[in-house]
Formats: C-alpha cells, sequence, structure tokens
C-alpha cells in the first residue's frame, strides 16, 4: 500500500500498511553517492536522447513482445541495446559480443 492510499481522515489511526513516514530512509554517505547519478538520469538531455531513439521500440524489434520470450533474453537484449545506445556498434566489438 501507497501512502497515498492511506485514509485521508486525519483521526484515523495508522495500521500497520500505512504508518505515514518510511522509516527506510538512505544514510546522508548513500545519498550523497547516489544524488549524481539519479542527477544524470533525470536529465533533459538523457531524457530527449532517449525519446528520440524510442528506446522500447528498439528494444522490442530485437525481442518482440508477441513472441514469449524468458526474462533472461529479455534482459540480455536489453543489455545489447544499452551498450549499442552508449558506444555505438563499437560498443559491441569492444566487449567481444560479436566478431568483425
Amino acid at each position: 500500500m501507497l501512502h497515498h492510499d492511506c485514509p485521508l481522515d486525519t483521526k484515523a489511526v495508522p495500521t500497520k500498511t500505512c504508518q505515514g513516514k518510511s522509516s527506510s530512509v538512505i544514510s546522508e554517505t548513500v545519498a550523497e553517492k547516489v544524488k549524481p547519478i539519479y542527477d544524470r538520469l533525470i536529465s533533459d538531455v538523457l531524457l530527449a536522447r532517449c525519446l528520440s531513439v524510442m528506446t522500447h521500440a528498439k528494444i522490442w524489434a530485437r525481442c518482440p513482445k508477441h513472441i514469449f520470450v524468458g526474462r533472461r533474453r529479455v534482459e540480455v537484449e536489453t543489455a545489447l541495446f544499452v551498450s549499442e545506445f552508449n558506444s555505438g556498434s563499437v560498443g559491441l566489438k569492444v566487449k567481444g559480443f560479436f566478431k568483425y
């Protein structure tokens, strides 16, 4: 249950599934390490790159949704696409996925 699912009545007694604030807050040290990565992931530049190449369409072209494949196959195809997206086809050559 998410907090937006909690009752709006302020007199309601919190239940096990609705405790209000989460007690699993990350430490300052972890936050300092994760924040730069998070900021890069949500940057407009990266999001625009992802939208312009239709990321999902590229993955599904390699691994069509209408044909069942296992989770591992989808993970491998996604990893290959990410490598190619980040480095071009050179990324695939360097990692040894394809022999040219």
